[in-house]
């Protein structure tokens, strides 16, 4: 698709499973919290599969192995983690090309803040985005009017386009807001599950596959 931008576009993304794919955080962390101990790969492919069943990864990690630490200090670490992560390659081509072009770049995502900061510091997202919100900083959560609202005020009167790829909360508000909104498609990978009833009021503007189908005119 072709995507019209200006001096006056503001481009804000969405981060997990948008830019890079969460489930790599998720490996990150369970591969550190095992490193150190002898049988690493079958614990880790143990935690794997339990993520998969849906069960409760720290609590049988706890009660099946003697890591010294109870469910509460895994999960601490867990969080604490800096991760091993990279951007899906395109939207890091993306993103470079709108730096290229100067263009005004921001990022709404919901989580703790230093788990988000870890993922923002390895992605390298630091170097590019302009405008940087975190739900627990702010106090709420998408999709709050605030998150949003936190970067439109600062450039009023710009074209605001949203990037995200949760559709039970990352359109509603921007569409409510006249932001144009793109979707990107689970490849298979997602934490959140794309499956919900097909409101348009929850819908982008224009779902897409990845990054790469996006053209920039830049006029």
């Amino acid at each position: 698709m072709d995507l019209h931008i200006n001096k006056k576009s503001v481009i804000i993304f969405d981060l997990d499973d948008t830019l890079y794919q969460e489930v790599d955080y998720l490996k990150s962390a369970y591969k550190e919290i095992v490193d150190p101990y002898v049988s690493s790969r079958i614990m880790y492919m143990q935690m794997m599969s339990w993520f998969r069943e849906g069960k409760d990864v720290f609590q049988n990690l706890y009660e099946n192995y003697d890591l010294r630490k109870n469910k509460l200090q895994l999960i601490e670490q867990y969080r604490k983690h800096f991760p091993n992560i990279k951007l899906n390659s395109g939207a890091k081509l993306f993103i470079e090309e709108l730096y290229n072009y100067s263009i005004v770049m921001g990022l709404i995502t919901d989580g703790r803040s230093l788990s988000q900061r870890h993922k923002i510091k390895a992605l390298g997202l630091n170097d590019w985005i302009n405008e940087i919100v975190i739900s627990e900083e702010l106090g709420s959560e998408k999709p709050n009017f605030k998150n949003y609202r936190t970067i439109s005020q600062k450039y009023i009167g710009s074209n605001f386009i949203y990037i995200g790829d949760n559709p039970q909360k990352d359109f509603i508000t921007p569409n409510s807001m006249g932001w144009y909104t793109i979707g990107i498609k689970d490849k298979g990978d997602n934490i959140h599950s794309q499956d919900i009833p097909l409101d348009i009021t929850f819908q982008p503007h224009v779902w897409l596959s990845c990054f790469e189908e996006i053209k920039l005119i830049y006029s």
